[in-house]
């Protein structure tokens, strides 16, 4: 009884305690992937039943309990950082992810001018993201929202836009200091004598003169206020053509993103090749070297996973491996 007790304790302890490593993000990321492609995950929502599944195929894997915060922490964790990197490398050219590093790459040329319009951004380059396919299969539909494919220039000068759209924002409050409301009291009419008749004429003479000069200042206010909402309204209206131009290039994008996917080669990361070998049960001695002669070659990669049995994808690997040299 004690035994079993302590084994308890030592187990909710690490799922309490428990520190994620890539092999079991790796782990995870397949079983969600699993589970999606079930149906486990009507609009974008994970059920009960997805959860339980995961808690017990990652406890089994693990060696301990894992429960459904431990799960849902982790999915929170990895979801934000695949929508910090995708947001800023979605459809960026001149990018490419590297499966092997689990960085983003691209020439020194090209990440000058992001790091010096947004120093955040600079972190992406020593900082890999890994599994980023199976992130993309599972979080890119929550991150669609409107853009299209932009380069490397055009973030820059997007970044440059805000800064001096945010500038001209502060001039037009700033003219609004120019004007000063007239010092009414210096127009107020002063206490005399009630038996100075001159000074009831003069009395008289002044306080037409103080209304007309009040009646130009609000003038002259208004027609500042005019010029600021004009602007405004110009402003408003080149916005919406500028809209209405982004959507269509959106549009185009997208189109273009289609083609190219179709047209691309599948890319098989390490996790899904090793998993593959075990599946057709290649040796436990020989499945390292099995993975690596099979990345190593894209083209042998290929023709791996493109025969459609498990027989024959053990058949081709090893006609592969062992063919004699010509």
């Amino acid at each position: 009884m004690s035994k079993t007790l302590k084994k308890t304790t030592d187990s909710e302890s690490k799922a309490t305690n428990m520190r994620w490593t890539d092999d079991m993000d790796g782990f995870l990321l397949n079983v969600m992937l699993e589970e999606q492609n079930n149906g486990n995950r009507p609009n974008g929502t994970w059920t009960s039943h997805a959860y339980l599944n995961m808690c017990k195929k990652c406890s089994e894997s693990f060696g301990y309990v894992v429960e459904k915060n431990n799960i849902k922490n982790r999915i929170k964790t990895l979801k934000g950082t695949f929508n910090s990197c995708h947001d800023l490398f979605k459809n960026m050219s001149g990018f490419a992810w590297n499966p092997i590093t689990g960085l983003f790459e691209a020439e020194d040329e090209v990440w000058e001018p992001l790091i010096e319009a947004n120093p955040n951004v600079k972190k992406w380059k020593r900082t890999p993201i890994h599994h980023y396919e199976k992130l993309f299969d599972l979080f890119s539909k929550d991150r669609a929202n409107g853009e299209g494919s932009m380069s490397a220039k055009e973030k820059v000068r997007r970044w440059e836009k805000d800064k001096e759209d945010s500038i001209n924002l502060e001039e037009n409050i700033d003219c609004f200091d120019e004007f000063s409301m007239p010092n009414v009291e210096s127009y107020s009419p002063m206490v005399f004598p009630s038996n100075s008749c001159e000074t009831s004429s003069k009395k008289a003479k002044k306080t037409p003169q103080m209304v007309e000069m009040l009646e130009k200042q609000m003038e002259i206010f208004q027609s500042r206020i005019d010029n600021v909402a004009a602007s405004i309204r110009q402003g408003n209206e080149i916005a919406k053509e500028g809209l209405a131009i982004m959507m269509q290039g959106h549009e185009i994008a997208k189109e273009g993103l289609a083609i190219m996917e179709r047209g691309r080669p599948r890319c098989y990361s390490e996790d899904e090749v090793f998993s593959e070998l075990v599946k057709i049960g290649i040796p436990t001695e020989h499945q390292l070297d099995a993975m690596l002669f099979l990345i190593k070659d894209p083209v042998k990669m290929r023709a791996f996973f493109g025969v459609p049995t498990s027989e024959l994808r053990r058949a081709i690997l090893l006609k592969m491996m062992y063919a004699k040299e010509p």
